[in-house]
């Protein structure tokens, strides 16, 4: 029993409470064949997808079985399940028939989850027992395994990705963690840009260098019976040529006992894909009618850093002509109904100002702007904090949020976001705006602070454990490869502990006895109880109890012993004394410990785990990355550190170095500086593109008399324009 695209429509809108504009119609009703669906912000890209996949199952009688969705994160895909079943359950009240069909099977997820879990459903050989490493996990092998392996490949791939390697001057010296970093990036880019090895090799000289440290890092994982992200896609993209995949992604004739074949394919975010991901949707849809939507807008690529390229989502109708002699068709999501129209007429202009936005191959072809379908509001929807210093934005944005509240123009402060490039909980990002904000007495939500090693739970717990396993400290000091950061942040962390110790007997007296007992354990035998567990029989003692009782604390503290046990999976989590002396640990375990995962850990920073149901905790404002809060939308939205020309992440030169040996290097091709250009753009399109009721942007003086030429903080006629345009609070 099948409805019609109508009667799902009515029923989409009846629950909705609102029509559906013509452009998602569109996109919902298309048929066979190959869709781009370009959505700009609020355009209602996830009531689409929605719709689009209960539009196959219910109106095409496609099985759920055979349908895959695909997101950008684990928190969108939950999202857009929640969604389907939500709506589905509405349309199956009027038509009772639908209640037959489970949707459970439906395959919905990242793809990297949905690549894992096919692959262990079809039992496909080279993906059995494996063990599937996450990023610290797999930085943490190329730490141990591969940094010291390639000594003799060095000075080749130092003299090509030097730039890899930040700021520092001394580019003979390069630490091991610095070059576990480089080599994690390299590798993830010949992976996921599907690097022609065998030209590589060819090349010579760093080329070379590349493709034999490459394989050196593929035993090791061969070794460890381990697989890392990137790795996982290529394993699925060779599967999908071999018989395994067969009864996967065509009928055969002895399909009556397993599940339905994959017959359509959609993709969310289709901007942040890379080069192994394009060739996977490709593959899995090679079948005519090649029923493969993607779902995304250029505007909003934020992820060339990690892999992603905008040039897929652009050059997709020139790749399905390329690859099935297929026309696709294209649906403009166009009609924003989230923001006030003073908002959608500002980014709309915004992103078109500049000249490097216009040329070709930037953009979707033929893409209109946005169309405002909410009324301008009777406030100033854009608005400018205007200081004569930098210093003066914090404490001015801290007191207009004070003064919403107080005035009940907002109920609660998590109805506002301050968004920056980099939330770190520094002088030059995030920190004077939290000492700001906590000043006019405004609790701050901000897990991307980068301060996790430093809050208290987790200092006093890594304290606690340091003198059970190295009481005095005493083996910080013998190794010379130790780096004065890692000293002074072990030793931060034990004096943390010592100050709490005298208050919690029960705690104090654990780790004492604790660290006795390795005391009088013999040369060369084994501890017990053993890494994880002496972890595990810390935070069984108050404080740590009583701070699991709070939500974030506990969040904190569940990341400390996934990070142990992610160290646990490398370095095992045995714990043996020395073979020559008693009541000691042997001094390469310190050597791992210490310079392994406090070392990943002082380099990294951390960031706290964050909520995938709550954004932001009712009662905190949130301050977040531009990246973290796309896909997010707020009633007001302050936009600070403007102004800078920030394009030093690197990601468009390593681009640029290895397009030349892709598989299949790509028709569109920008300039370094064009790239970058292009992504500081977008990135502040996305920032703007939040704001619901009003867009606040706080600058000095000396940040608003930047030209275009300057900064991509304002439009293509500098900050000028804002100051005309906006009103000075």
């Amino acid at each position: 029993m099948t409805i019609t695209e109508t009667q799902l429509i009515s029923c989409i809108e009846s629950k909705n409470g609102f029509p559906l504009d013509s452009g998602q119609k569109q996109a919902i009703c298309h048929g066979d064949g190959p869709l781009l669906i370009a959505a700009g912000p609020g355009t209602g890209k996830t009531e689409v997808l929605t719709a689009r996949c209960l539009k196959f199952i219910c109106c095409d009688g496609v099985d759920p079985g055979s349908i895959m969705l695909t997101t950008f994160t684990n928190k969108a895909a939950k999202a857009l399940e929640d969604r389907i079943t939500e709506t589905f359950s509405h349309v199956a009240q009027s038509y009772p028939e639908l209640q037959r069909i489970e949707l459970s099977s439906i395959r919905i997820g990242t793809l990297h989850s949905l690549c894992n879990d096919i692959l262990q459903e079809y039992r496909y050989s080279e993906y059995q027992n494996v063990r599937l490493l996450d990023e610290m996990e797999s930085n943490l092998l190329i730490h141990r395994e591969v940094v010291d392996g390639i000594d003799h490949l060095k000075d080749e791939i130092q003299s090509q990705f030097r730039y890899l390697f930040g700021r520092t001057q001394n580019y003979t010296n390069q630490s091991k963690w610095s070059w576990a970093n480089c080599l994690a990036q390299l590798f993830n880019r010949a992976t996921e840009d599907r690097l022609d090895l065998d030209a590589l090799k060819s090349a010579g000289g760093a080329w070379s260098a590349l493709a034999e440290s490459n394989r050196i890092y593929d035993d090791a994982l061969s070794d460890a019976y381990s697989c890392d992200f990137a790795r996982l896609l290529r394993h699925f993209l060779e599967f999908l040529d071999t018989g395994h995949a067969e009864s996967f992604l065509k009928r055969t004739e002895d399909m009556a006992d397993v599940r339905p074949h994959l017959t359509h394919v959609l993709v969310d975010e289709y901007q942040d894909t890379n080069p192994i991901q394009e060739a996977i949707y490709f593959r899995l849809c090679d079948i005519p009618p090649h029923n493969l939507t993607v779902v995304g807008d250029d505007d909003q690529a934020l992820y060339r850093f990690r892999g992603g390229t905008v040039e897929c989502l652009v050059g997709f109708p020139d790749t399905c002509r390329t690859r099935w002699q297929v026309q696709p068709n294209r649906v403009y999501l166009s009609d924003n109904h989230r923001s006030d129209s003073a908002i959608v007429e500002w980014c709309n202009e915004y992103i078109t100002s500049y000249e490097y936005m216009r040329e070709p191959n930037v953009r979707i072809a033929g893409k209109p702007s946005l169309s405002a379908t909410l009324p301008r509001g009777s406030h100033p929807a854009l608005a400018l904090i205007r200081t004569a210093n930098v210093k003066d934005c914090p404490v001015n944005v801290a007191s207009l949020v004070h003064e919403l509240k107080a005035n009940d123009v907002i109920q609660d402060y998590s109805q506002c976001v301050l968004l920056l490039r980099s939330a770190k909980n520094s002088p030059r990002n995030a920190g004077a705006y939290m000492d700001a904000l906590e000043a006019q007495g405004i609790p701050v939500h901000n897990p991307r602070a980068k301060d996790y090693l430093e809050q208290p739970e987790v200092a006093q717990c890594m304290g606690a454990f340091i003198r059970i396993m190295d009481r005095d400290l005493s083996a910080i000091e013998s190794p010379s490869f130790l780096s004065q950061n890692i000293r002074e942040l072990v030793t931060d962390w034990a004096s943390e502990y010592d100050k709490i110790a005298s208050a919690y007997p029960e705690l104090a007296s654990y780790v004492k006895e604790s660290a006795r007992a390795i005391d009088n354990v013999d040369a060369d035998k084994i501890i017990t109880p053993n890494l994880p567990t002496i972890l595990y029989r810390i935070l069984s003692h108050q404080p740590f109890k009583g701070y699991q009782s709070d939500v974030e604390m506990d969040m904190r503290l569940a990341k400390l012993t996934r990070l142990f046990e992610a160290f646990c999976s490398q370095y095992g989590p045995e714990l043996r004394t020395d073979k020559q002396n008693a009541g000691k640990l042997p001094g390469w375990w310190y050597g791992n410990f210490y310079y392994g995962l406090c070392g990943y850990l002082e380099r990294e920073g951390m960031n706290d785990d964050e909520d995938e149901e709550v954004i932001c905790p009712p009662g905190k404002f949130p301050i977040m990355t531009i990246h973290q809060a796309k896909g997010l939308e707020f009633d007001f939205v302050f936009v600070g550190n403007l102004g800078g020309k920030s394009f030093g992440d690197n990601s468009q030169r390593l681009e640029n170095d290895l397009r030349r040996f892709r598989v299949n290097p790509p028709a569109i091709f920008h300039s370094i500086e064009d790239s970058q250009w292009h992504d500081d753009i977008r990135l502040h399109y996305v920032a703007y593109s939040r704001a619901k009721q009003a867009l606040v942007l706080a600058a000095a003086d000396s940040q608003l008399r930047k030209k275009a030429a300057q900064t991509a903080s304002f439009e293509g006629d500098g900050g000028g324009r804002v100051r005309q345009r906006f009103n000075r609070l």
